[in-house]
């Protein structure tokens, strides 16, 4: 019988060697996990099994040994925790391999390196496990290394759990394999299957974000997977987990590390980006980082080296308890030092977590479609955190995180790993189809609401992929509700007026079924709106009946959802020429406490009130008040936009109605020589090509007004209101030129679209004198339908409506024609009264000078230099 020295066990042809009093116990409820146990019994001579306190390194060790790793050798266990140099490890190898245990052989006496060797020589093959193997001068982590090259047949496996200890392997000539603290992460089907093993009532998608949250660390994963049924329900009831409970294992970590390496690890959790430009702010070593990752602190990830997203709020929290201020203090620094590199992100990150909101808004200034577009997780969370009258006077941004804020009702949880300290829990639950919209919908409204539409298209068509299927529509009506309207103002404002009306008609029907009154009257309202820009008043009325009959909700819900129906009533009314109604109407719009409840709409708001303008004579301040709106808002008018386009035309309307023909003509670039000052952008060509024929024909030019009236009226896909005014315009312009049949024909027609509609304003914006001489043209052998259309004709000229507001627009407007020449002088006597000067600088004779200018005083009707240019600046032949 073998004898057995004190504290030591023999196992068969094993020796175990018990833990040292105090050490701490394993808890063996852990998977086990054939990857690391293969990756264990690989045979390399060294094996390290490092990781910080429950990364599961020392089950892992058991479960290897249950598998039957140590074969046909010696198994000797001696627990490392106590081997701080070489003469402590010496020592427990020489108790552990005394040469009385294994078979009587003489017993040692040294007690250096060449004792040991002897030692272990005369055990055979041999597997040698220390545990828990503290940190100590490199001349003890260098004796193994002598020993394994020294004895035949001996493999050494060792846990700790300390980055120190062979933290840079070892002689290429000794085979060395690490399972590090990333090797050891539970994988989410490993946690799955520990999920199963523990009863844990969380849905595997659950457990996929409780791994993800804690980086697979297998103390806190395990911790949360064991919560009793109760904290479980509380789960999935709230949807969030107190993340804090479950980490305790983070800071105890910390007390492995070096200070230095420990100081480093508190002060990188306060960036969300560990890069040089962090780095250096910091003052951190450069070599602290791979020291973290090998302490399993930090992540590799694609991106770089990052934190789980609870083990750096850990970290965050335990530093700024001790100093609140240095985090504001460090990213106000990142913030500069961010912005001279270029990644403004960055910059706009660290300026939200320094709560530093004056350069916040800067950065987000400087290139806000780059940062919505490509970096929108941070503008989200600037938008949720930044405090309300930070943004006054900031429209766009006020707007933007109203919508968040208000209708989402979102906390910035989307966008928590993006800063320090989003959000203090995170989501145990998969994204919905909610959460993944929201960012593309604040995206679009903001991009939309600063003018960049085609951005706004994009992201919104990208997005219109996560809607989910017809067949599931029902679930989920409250997002298409949501989703529908805003694309539908997008539409709307890009002039697709067709896709805008099916957008807001699906909104209103799947807001209807889930009971949102709110999104049923907005999109109800809003597709109103654009049924009266199309005309079809019939239709608009229908909408706004459906408005009225749902409960008004008061607030900032009614406020925000008023503009659409508002507008759609005044012109509706202005459409039936009920002028105190539209007045009236419109005064109420005007009366919002709130303006940017109705700034993206301002323009088809102008629309109403110019409109209600003209019928009622009031255009030089109605054009007043037109040119400071398109001064109020430069991003969403310029050349090109439809908005641009609709104001445009809204100007040639009160031009027209004030007698300014040349300004008329200047604002649609038809004026010879002059520059194109209105582009016709996609969906409001039909809307200029009328514009360009009524200039026409009130300028004296029947023969082009009626070519653009014939290619809007015998155009396919045209809308009632542009078809009506384009009939009207055709039919004065072919009696102008003699053809009373062809201008009764076209005015059969028009009474025709008018009545489908009850749409009378368009009528009042043709000379009425035209009309009623085209009405007298009628001969007794007519048609009954053209006979019944002149009859209507007349009605409506002699009904009260029309004799009030009737030739709102000059039946003929002047103009006054130059010569390219002529046009080179006038600007010249703008600037210097000298004629020799002028001839000079044209390269003409004083003589023809003089000629030029006595004929423009004769086209302008006038004497002097001092009347011309007035008349000039006057209708429009000079500019501002």
């Amino acid at each position: 019988m073998v004898p057995a020295q004190p504290g030591v066990t023999v196992r068969g042809a094993a020796l175990h060697v018990p833990a040292q009093p105090g050490a701490p116990t394993r808890d063996e409820t852990l998977v086990v996990r054939p990857r690391l146990i293969a990756a264990a019994d690989a045979g390399a001579p060294l094996t390290v099994l490092r990781g910080p306190a429950g990364s599961g390194a020392g089950v892992l060790l058991e479960q290897w040994l249950a598998a039957g790793g140590v074969r046909e050798t010696r198994l000797v266990r001696v627990d490392g925790s106590g081997a701080g140099d070489v003469t402590s490890l010496l020592a427990a190898l020489r108790v552990a391999v005394d040469p009385l245990v294994v078979g009587g052989a003489t017993r040692s006496t040294g007690a250096g390196l060449p004792a040991a060797r002897a030692l272990l020589r005369g055990l055979g093959p041999t597997t040698l496990v220390v545990e828990r193997l503290a940190p100590a001068p490199p001349q003890r982590d260098l004796l193994l290394l002598d020993l394994l090259r020294a004895v035949p047949g001996l493999r050494v496996v060792l846990t700790t759990r300390y980055d120190t200890v062979f933290d840079t392997g070892g002689p290429a000539q000794v085979g060395v394999r690490v399972i590090g603290p990333r090797d050891l992460a539970l994988t989410h089907v490993e946690a799955r299957e520990l999920a199963v093993m523990l009863g844990s009532p969380l849905s595997p998608d659950q457990v996929d974000v409780v791994v993800d949250e804690l980086g697979g660390w297998v103390a806190p994963v395990r911790a949360v997977l064991a919560s009793d049924a109760a904290a479980a329900e509380g789960v999935h009831r709230q949807d969030r987990y107190d993340w804090d409970a479950a980490t305790p294992p983070v800071l105890a970590a910390l007390a492995d590390l070096e200070p230095a390496v420990a100081t480093a690890a508190l002060h990188l959790a306060l960036v969300d980006e560990i890069d040089a430009t962090a780095i250096a702010a910091l003052g951190v070593d450069v070599d602290a980082v791979p020291r973290l990752v090998r302490a399993g602190l930090l992540g590799v990830a694609p991106e770089g080296v990052v934190y789980p997203p609870s083990v750096r709020r850990a970290l965050a929290r335990r530093l700024l308890a001790d100093d609140p201020d240095i985090g504001r203090d460090l990213h106000r620094r990142l913030v500069d030092t961010s912005t001279d590199a270029g990644e403004l992100h960055r910059a706009l990150a660290h300026a939200i977590v320094a709560e530093d909101w004056e350069r916040a808004i800067e950065v987000l200034d400087a290139q806000p479609v780059a940062l919505l577009c490509h970096h929108f997780p941070v503008v989200h969370l600037f938008l949720t955190r930044v405090p309300t009258e930070v943004l006054e006077g900031r429209a766009t941004l006020a707007l933007a995180r109203s919508f968040l804020v208000r209708v989402l009702v979102t906390d910035g949880t989307a966008a928590a790993g993006t800063v320090l300290g989003a959000a203090p829990t995170a989501p145990l639950r998969p994204p919905t189809v909610r959460d993944r919209l929201a960012p593309a919908l604040t995206q679009v409204i903001t991009l939309r609401t600063l003018g960049h539409l085609d951005e706004a298209e994009v992201i919104a068509a990208k997005a219109q992929q996560l809607l989910p299927d017809p067949g599931y529509a029902d679930a989920h009506d409250d997002v298409i509700a949501l989703v529908r309207l805003q694309w539908g103002i997008l539409r709307l404002l890009r002039g697709d007026l067709v896709a805008a009306a099916e957008d807001f008609r699906l909104a209103a029907q799947a807001a209807n079924r889930t009971g949102i009154d709110f999104l049923t009257r907005n999109a109800a309202g809003d597709l109103a709106l654009v049924h009266t820009l199309r005309g079809s008043l019939g239709s608009a009325q229908e909408w706004l009946d459906e408005v009225d009959a749902l409960p008004p909700l008061g607030g900032y819900l009614e406020r925000l959802s008023r503009t659409g129906w508002t507008v759609a009533r005044a012109l509706v009314a202005l459409g039936r020429l009920d002028v105190d109604a539209a007045a009236e109407t419109l005064d109420d719009l005007d009366a919002l406490d709130d303006v940017h409840m109705r700034e993206e709409l301002w323009a088809f708001a102008e629309v109403a009130h110019v409109q209600l303008a003209v019928m009622r004579g009031d255009t030089l301040t109605a054009l007043h008040r037109l040119e400071e709106q398109i001064a109020l808002h430069p991003a969403t008018c310029g050349q090109g936009t439809y908005l641009g386009a609709v104001v445009g035309c809204l100007r040639v309307d009160l031009l027209l109605a004030l007698g300014h023909g040349n300004r008329a003509r200047v604002a649609l670039g038809t004026a010879p020589g002059s520059s194109v000052a209105m582009r016709c952008a996609p969906g409001a060509a039909t809307g200029v090509r009328l514009r360009r024929a009524r200039v026409d024909l009130l300028t004296g030019d029947a023969s082009n007004a009626r070519t653009h009236a014939v290619s809007v009226a015998h155009a396919s896909g045209v809308h009632t209101r542009h078809l009506l005014d384009a009939l009207l315009i055709e039919a004065v312009a072919e009696h102008r030129m003699g053809d009373d049949t062809a201008a009764l024909a076209a005015v059969t027609r028009a009474v025709e679209v008018a009545d489908s509609e009850g749409l009378v304003q368009p009528f009042a914006l043709v000379p009425s004198v035209d009309l009623r001489e085209i009405a007298g043209a009628v001969t007794p052998g007519a048609g009954r339908t053209t006979l019944r259309a002149v009859r209507r004709v007349l009605d409506l000229l002699d009904s009260p409506a029309l004799r009030e507001h009737g030739d709102a627009l000059p039946s003929r407007v002047d103009v006054v024609d130059l010569s390219e020449r002529e046009r080179a002088v006038l600007v010249e006597l703008a600037t210097t009264s000298s004629l020799e000067l002028i001839a000079a600088r044209l390269f003409v004779s004083t003589n023809t000078v003089k000629s030029q200018v006595r004929s423009l005083y004769r086209k302008l009707g006038v004497h002097n230099r001092d009347d011309a240019l007035v008349a000039a600046y006057r209708i429009g032949l000079l500019a501002d």
